[in-house]
């Protein structure tokens, strides 16, 4: 999806729950938990990498 055009903090948002511990939101038992701020930093930044056309559709992520 990244490389055919999707916004990656987008598919990343929906996709991922965590990177290198750090969390995404979350819905898990009906109560709503924030995304820690760290988590969206690392949306926006690769939101600005892939705008900036620096390869980000070639990131590859695993839950």
């Amino acid at each position: 999806m990244l490389q055919g055009g999707y916004a990656a903090d987008f598919i990343l948002g929906l996709t991922v729950e965590s990177l290198n511990g750090v969390r995404n939101r979350s819905m898990a038992g009906g109560a709503l938990r924030e995304a820690d701020p760290e988590f969206r930093r690392v949306l926006a930044l690769m939101r600005e990498v892939q705008a900036a056309g620096s390869g980000a559709g070639r990131v590859c992520t695993t839950s």
